[in-house]
């Protein structure tokens, strides 16, 4: 007799729930889906225990008939495609074909619907078998209940976390599809507590408004449209905390893809500054073909036949939306003598205070742009290596050369790469960069990413490169060093995603590393120049997330002082 066997029917649905139903959440994302597939305006979820004793949905879509049901609970059955064509063109959230029967084969599973108010059909399931089946008066939709998650696979329960972690995964993903489905009422009970309510027929921004629980004013909204994509994106104000939940939306379904994910940290950390984190909803939809959704067990990654435009798309939208927050503080003009609050949305907004967590008034200005200007200044000195006193008429400013400079470097390079334009600064004698064969094709793939940010690089033999022109970003530094380090970062972090994301943090280390540094001494022009720049700048930390400067207003000085 042969080693190889076919396997149960049993354990065959076992493995096929293992792809499947991962925890309480992957059963709530199954069956909520359906139920927005069956154009359900209101949707109600109960779990028990974070959804390990017990989940019911119940929605009021538009049902199944007796013989729907039994075929629901077929492998690989499903109302949404008819052929393979069909795949690449999916519109509903649905398919994979496996939901129900994999929830059914790990849970105690009832289902329940109706086409039309008092007449549907019930069906119940243990261990994948139907063990009985009735007629029922029910209004029309449906119910589905999955209780005794994995009481036939006991080892899956240890990987579960506690009742509140699984009931917070829970909300989280709920507050996502209220989010993508504002039309559509949602609840949710734990324990029987309701943990949320969102009434139905709600517009977008009002339902941002009731998840992030912000008014619409904090928050802002960008758009843009391609032949093959267009993206809806809205963020809120970086200057309001909002400790909120991110949906990102593909053609309706929410998603976690790495790709998108690189996208928008890499977006939020050039403008705003270091790992900065902020919620951010997107809607992307693409052109049929354009995207294959059916790649992942749970359908939460996805795949573009052009990644590169995707990632284009996210970052342009999200920084046009930001750009809209741009308005802080402004050193006013000895005229005006005091800093005021300008009128809302802005006047929330605040700086560093020395030493205290007091908020500091300020005039906004309408510019597109972050636009912290230093007007009317006089430089003082330098204290501990680094940092520049600066006095205004009604204040003094501690400047970090070191920060600001960093800054300004980055923000250079980096507008030179998304420009595809860098200006070069031609070396007076060629220099060699030995490197490995490994570093040559490295090299070799991504030679575009370093032309268009400034050098002008060619592969001289098989173990060196020759460098002829350089980033002209005003100073000299370490070329060489720099060239092979992203090329060495490049090749332990791997070719997956965007190397243009990877280059950009690459050329930010180089940036650090090449800025101004304790104790290096600057002329009183160079000084005048950089705080030019800061007055240009878009941002007002380093790209790691520290700030330029902290503040202290004369009155508060005197104050300390017990003049006033």
């Amino acid at each position: 007799m042969g080693k190889i066997a076919l396997l149960s029917e049993r354990t065959v649905n076992q493995i096929a729930a293992g792809e499947v139903v991962e925890r309480p959440l992957s059963i709530v994302k199954e069956l909520v889906e359906n139920s927005i597939d069956a154009g359900a305006d209101t949707i109600s979820v109960s779990i028990t225990d974070g959804g390990k004793s017990g989940i019911t949905v119940q929605d009021n879509g538009c049902g199944m008939s007796e013989d729907d049901l039994f075929m629901a609970l077929e492998r690989h059955a499903t109302s949404k495609i008819t052929s393979i064509d069909e795949l690449m063109s999916i519109s509903t959230m649905g398919f994979r074909g496996e939901a129900l029967p994999s929830i059914a084969a790990v849970t105690k599973f009832s289902i329940s619907s109706s086409t039309e108010h008092g007449t549907g059909f019930s069906i119940s399931l243990v261990n994948g078998k139907i063990v009985s089946n009735k007629p029922v008066s029910m209004p029309r939709g449906t119910e589905i209940t999955a209780s005794s998650l994995f009481h036939n696979v006991p080892a899956r329960k240890k990987f579960l976390k506690s009742d509140d972690r699984e009931s917070a995964l829970i909300r989280e993903l709920l507050q996502k599809f209220a989010i993508t489905c504002p039309g559509t009422g949602f609840s949710l009970a734990h324990n029987g507590k309701t943990l949320f309510t969102y009434r139905k027929n709600e517009t977008i921004e009002q339902r941002i408004s009731s998840v992030w629980k912000i008014d619409s004013s904090k928050f802002s909204k960008a758009s843009r449209n391609t032949d093959s994509a267009s993206i809806e994106v809205f963020v809120p104000d970086p200057f309001v905390q909002v400790p909120a939940v991110s949906v990102v939306s593909v053609n309706g379904r929410i998603v976690s893809d790495r790709l998108i994910n690189s996208a928008i940290l890499r977006t939020f950390r050039e403008a705003i500054g270091g790992d900065f984190k902020s919620p951010v909803v997107i809607f992307l939809k693409t052109a049929p073909g354009f995207t294959d959704v059916n790649v992942h067990p749970s359908k939460l990654e996805v795949r573009f036949t052009n990644s590169q435009l995707i990632q284009g798309l996210i970052s342009d939208t999200i920084t046009e939306a930001l750009r809209s927050f741009r308005n802080t503080a402004i050193f006013v003009k000895p005229a005006e003598n005091i800093l005021q609050k300008q009128p809302e949305p802005f006047s929330n907004s605040t700086l560093f205070d020395l030493e205290k967590n007091t908020e500091v008034s300020y005039v906004a200005e309408n510019t597109p742009e972050y636009s912290f200007k230093f007007r009317d200044y006089k430089k003082i000195g330098i204290v501990f290596g680094v940092y520049q006193i600066i006095e205004t008429p009604d204040r003094i400013i501690f400047l970090d050369l070191h920060a600001s400079h960093e800054r300004i470097t980055f923000s250079t390079l980096t507008g030179m790469i998304s420009l595809k334009n860098g200006l070069s600064q031609v070396l007076i004698s060629p220099q060699i960069i030995h490197v490995s064969s490994t570093e040559i094709n490295i090299f070799s793939e991504n030679s575009e990413l370093f032309s268009e940010s400034g050098f002008a690089i060619e592969i001289f033999d098989e173990s060196s490169l020759v460098m002829r022109a350089v980033p002209a970003i005003g100073f000299d530094t370490d070329w060489i060093t720099a060239v092979k380090e992203v090329l060495g970062e490049i090749a332990n972090e791997g070719s997956s995603g965007s190397l243009n994301d990877k280059f950009l943090y690459f050329i930010a280390s180089t940036a650090c590393k090449a800025s101004v540094k304790r104790n290096d001494p600057l002329s009183e022009t160079e000084i005048d120049h950089l705080i030019e720049d800061i007055n240009n700048s878009l941002v007002l930390t380093c790209p790691h997330g520290r700030p330029f400067f902290f503040s202290i207003s004369r009155n508060e000085f005197e104050k300390r002082v017990h003049r006033r």
